[in-house]
């Protein structure tokens, strides 16, 4: 049973749902719900884009018949599909078989295979019709995400529908901000720190695991000492604990 629908959900397992977009320049697919989100977030600072770029997730067209159906409707008003796949060539072979396909129909089409994953760059990245290198680099941007990168990775698309590829070396990653970094002061009281077994406080830093107790109690710090003064069992059974800097993590 297929069954038309212009926006994916949950179906029951047995339908195969034929999705179908509004036409646009770009189709972005992605199997990363969160680069959606983020392209969402991206479009009121890039005006331009709205109306010129669909965004879909890959598992709407897990099945043949979805894509399909998608290549044979959207994607014949678009100029550019880019993929980015969490996975290797295999998981989605089909898909890229026939994206392939699509852009070796027309000369205006071009195709961006993106990796989810740096691993996966030198498997996926030569599948696209744009540079290896700038494939890299779009790749980079879409794994650091942010809006600023975002922006970035609109431009560079901007740039390819317009004929003029970017050179790899001007698309460059904004490090995104800690978003909870570590605010150590110097105050009044008790420090809070790392514990050696011994009890004392050795320094103001974080415990290992980013836990932000780092303090043990003197009765933590006894026991420990002296569950590290037990001797060690013939053969190796009952070794010793090793010390570890907090009692808490």
């Amino acid at each position: 049973m297929h069954r038309l629908a212009t926006c994916p959900g949950l179906d029951p397992p047995e339908d195969v749902v034929l999705v179908e977009q509004p036409g646009a320049d770009v189709l972005f697919l992605t199997s990363a719900g969160t680069d959606i989100s983020c392209l969402d977030a991206s479009l009121p600072s890039n005006p331009a884009w709205n109306e010129r770029i669909r965004a879909l997730p890959l598992s709407c067209l897990d099945h043949p018949a979805q894509l399909d159906h998608y290549l044979n409707t959207t994607a014949q008003a678009a100029h550019l599909i880019v993929v980015r796949l969490l996975g290797s060539r295999g998981h989605w072979s089909y898909g890229l078989e026939q994206l392939q396909r699509w852009c070796s129909e027309a000369k205006q089409r071009q195709l961006i295979v993106l990796a989810g994953t740096a691993d996966q760059s030198n498997e996926l990245h030569g599948l696209g019709s744009c540079s290896v290198e700038l494939a890299d680099q779009l790749s980079a941007l879409l794994r650091e995400g942010g809006i600023d990168n975002m922006g970035r990775f609109l431009g560079a698309l901007e740039a390819l529908l317009e004929g003029t590829p970017p050179s790899p070396d001007n698309v460059a990653v904004v490090p995104c901000p800690d978003p909870m970094p570590w605010d150590w002061r110097d105050e009044a009281g008790a420090a809070v720190g790392s514990c050696s077994l011994s009890g004392s406080v050795s320094s103001r830093r974080p415990c290992p695991g980013g836990c932000p107790h780092g303090r043990t109690s003197e009765g933590g710090t006894a026991a420990l000492s002296a569950l590290g003064q037990q001797p060690e069992k013939p053969g190796g059974a009952g070794r010793r604990p090793r010390p570890v800097e907090s009692a808490k993590c």
